[in-house]
C-alpha cells in the first residue's frame, strides 16, 4: 500500500509505503498473505492487507506475480498497488493488525527508507515494479 505525502522532487520523493514487522520472523516486509478456501486473489489481497495493517484499501494496477521458496515450499504471490480507502484514517493512530501476535508493528515509511529496511529482495523487486509502473520512475541500482 502506498500514499502520496507532501514532498519535493521527482521519482519517489513524497511517497510513503506501508510496511509490517512480523513477530514470528522479526522481519520487515510488505503486507501479504494466503487465500482462504474458494477466495479470489483480489479479495484475498484486500482482506490480508486490512487484517495485517488495520487499513482498508482500494486496488490499483496489477504489479506482478512472484514465486519464492519458503520453509513450507514455494509461495506464489500476486501483487497490486493499493491506496487507502480513507486517506484521513490511514495515519499512525489507525494502524492496528487484527492479530498482534502475528504482526508486531505497522508503519508508513518514506519509499527510500522502506527500501532499505525491507528484509527480502522480493519485496524490493515489488517496490521497483511499483515505482516504474505507477510512478513512472526507474530506480537506479
Amino acid at each position: 500500500m502506498w500514499r502520496r505525502v507532501p514532498g519535493k522532487g521527482d521519482g519517489t520523493a513524497g511517497i510513503e509505503v506501508l510496511v509490517v514487522q512480523r513477530s514470528r520472523y522479526g522481519d520487515v516486509s510488505l503486507p501479504k498473505g494466503k487465500l482462504d478456501r474458494k477466495e479470489k486473489h483480489k479479495a484475498a489481497a484486500l482482506r490480508e492487507v486490512r487484517e495485517e495493517t488495520g487499513v482498508s484499501c482500494e486496488l490499483g494496477p496489477k504489479l506482478c506475480n512472484l514465486t519464492y521458496d519458503t520453509a513450507f515450499g514455494p509461495k506464489r504471490v500476486k501483487w497490486w498497488a493499493m491506496t487507502p480507502s480513507d486517506p484521513e484514517r490511514a495515519d499512525g493512530q489507525s494502524l492496528a493488525p487484527d492479530d498482534p501476535a502475528e504482526i508486531q508493528s505497522v508503519q508508513w515509511l518514506p519509499y527510500e527508507q522502506a527500501w532499505q529496511e525491507l528484509t527480502y529482495g522480493t519485496d524490493r523487486e515489488v517496490m521497483s515494479t511499483f515505482a516504474e509502473k505507477v510512478l513512472g520512475y526507474r530506480r537506479s541500482a
